[in-house]
């Protein structure tokens, strides 16, 4: 229990050290913070969060000193539901969104976001020791392996069909007049790329181990390449 107790703490402590940081980000791009930036930066701390549980698995794959991160899965991915929640509502607070106007039922994007969660949730109560008894390892890991990645791609599509007319604004015209500092990307497609990463890198993993390896780590430098152009790309 204390172990367990340590793992929490470190997890939050993390979490809220992304968060904070992904505050501070938004701050310098927009110039001001209120629940509506403090909303994207809890949806973005809650898709990091995510994404780290399904990526510390291939880093520990290549790397033997991400291995002592695999313990903390579970209380991260735990972590990631109780933000995405907290995103969840805080959505509903905002003035500008109404849940029960036919605009938002009729919501491609909410629907999305809406499943997601709702599968965190699932992978949250079966998280506990009693669900593997019930369940039978095997197949509480199949639950736990694929629910979190079916969940990554809801999210995935939610963030794209939100987000993709303003990345291509960005790049095509910049950003708009009332940004502080518009040369900075939109935070999103940072949030964005990295999930992309993980998801060519574990279809990667169908070809082989070698390609697979080939894969992650061609993939891990576009990455960097993506991150790199996307800070120069109004600044050159």
């Amino acid at each position: 229990m204390k172990e367990q107790l340590k793992r929490y703490g470190i997890s939050l402590i993390a979490s809220f050290g992304i968060f904070a940081i992904l505050s501070f980000y938004l701050f310098l791009r927009r110039g001001y913070y209120d629940l509506f930036i403090a909303n994207k930066a809890l949806a973005g701390t809650a898709f990091v969060l995510l994404a780290f549980v399904l990526l510390v698995g291939l880093l520990a794959r290549y790397f033997v000193r991400f291995d002592g991160w695999l313990i903390y899965r579970k209380e991260i991915g735990i972590v990631a539901f109780v933000f995405a929640l907290a995103h969840g509502v805080v959505s509903f607070l905002i003035p500008r969104f109404n849940l029960f106007s036919w605009a938002a039922l009729a919501n491609v994007n909410l629907w999305l976001g809406g499943l997601a969660l709702l599968i965190l949730l699932f992978l949250t109560v079966i998280s506990g020791n009693w669900a593997i008894q019930k369940f039978g390892g095997q197949k509480w890991w199949f639950f736990q392996q694929w629910g979190a990645r079916l969940a990554l791609i809801l999210v995935l599509y939610h963030v794209f069909l939100m987000k993709y007319g303003g990345w291509a604004d960005w790049f095509i015209h910049g950003g708009s007049k009332t940004l502080a500092r518009p040369y900075l990307p939109p935070l999103s497609l940072f949030s964005f790329l990295p999930a992309i990463f993980i998801v060519v890198v574990r279809l990667g993993e169908f070809f082989g181990p070698k390609i697979g390896k080939v894969i992650f780590f061609a993939s891990l430098s576009l990455l960097a390449a993506a991150y790199l152009i996307s800070f120069l790309w109004w600044l050159v």
